[in-house]
C-alpha cells in the first residue's frame, strides 16, 4: 500500500450492495474483480463522479477496513482538476508545518521555563548558604532580569506563567529578590 494521503487517477468505481464503492487506481489494481480494488469510496462522493477519469486525494482511514481488519485506503475529494487537489495537499501540508512549528516553539518555551524555575530554587537554596547578601544579589542578578520584565515607565513584573502553568520558584525567587535589593 502506497504512503497517503497522495493522488490517484481513479479509472473506474463500482457500486456495492450499500451503496459505497469500490475503485481501481489507473495503471494499478488491474484485477477485473471489483473486491480487489483497494481505494473504498464512500457513497456521498462516489455519487458525485460522473466521469472517468477522475483524481481524488486518498488517505489511510483507521475506521474503513478490508474484511481481513487491515486498514483500507479510502478517497473523500475527488475533482476532474489534479492541480485543485495538489493545491489542497500543498496548503495541508503547509498547515501541518506551521502547526508543528508552533508546537516545537511551545515546547522550546515550557522548557525555558521549566529551567529557569529550577535555576530559581537553586539560587534560592545558595541564598540559606550565603554569607553575603550582597554576593548573593550579584551572582543572580542574570538570572532575575531573565525571568522578570520592566517596561519603560512601569513597574517590574516577574514573567513566570505559559500558557496556564504557573512557575512558583520563578516568583518566588523574583520577589524575594526584589525584596533584598530594596532593603
Amino acid at each position: 500500500m502506497k504512503d497517503t494521503p497522495y493522488i490517484a487517477k481513479i479509472a473506474e468505481c463500482y457500486q456495492t450492495g450499500n451503496g459505497n464503492y469500490f475503485c481501481r487506481e489507473e495503471g494499478t489494481q488491474e484485477s477485473e474483480h471489483h473486491l480487489d480494488w483497494e481505494i473504498f469510496i464512500p457513497e456521498n462522493i462516489g455519487n458525485e463522479i460522473s466521469k472517468f477519469p477522475i483524481y481524488g486525494i486518498v488517505i489511510t482511514d483507521n475506521n474503513t477496513q478490508f474484511f481481513n481488519g487491515k486498514t483500507r485506503p479510502t478517497c473523500r475529494v475527488v475533482n476532474e482538476n489534479k492541480e485543485y487537489l495538489d493545491n489542497i495537499l500543498n496548503e495541508e501540508n503547509n498547515l501541518e508545518k506551521q502547526a508543528n512549528d508552533h508546537l516545537n516553539r511551545s515546547i522550546e518555551t515550557l522548557n525555558r521555563y521549566y529551567d529557569n524555575s529550577s535555576r530559581c530554587e537553586l539560587a534560592l537554596k545558595d541564598l540559606k548558604l550565603s554569607m553575603s547578601v550582597q554576593d548573593w544579589l550579584n551572582n543572580y542578578y542574570t538570572l532575575f532580569n531573565s525571568v522578570t520584565i520592566k517596561p519603560n515607565g512601569l513597574p517590574r513584573i516577574t514573567d513566570s506563567n505559559f500558557n496556564g502553568t504557573s512557575f512558583k520558584m520563578i516568583q518566588k525567587f523574583a520577589n524575594i529578590y526584589e525584596s533584598l535589593i530594596n532593603l
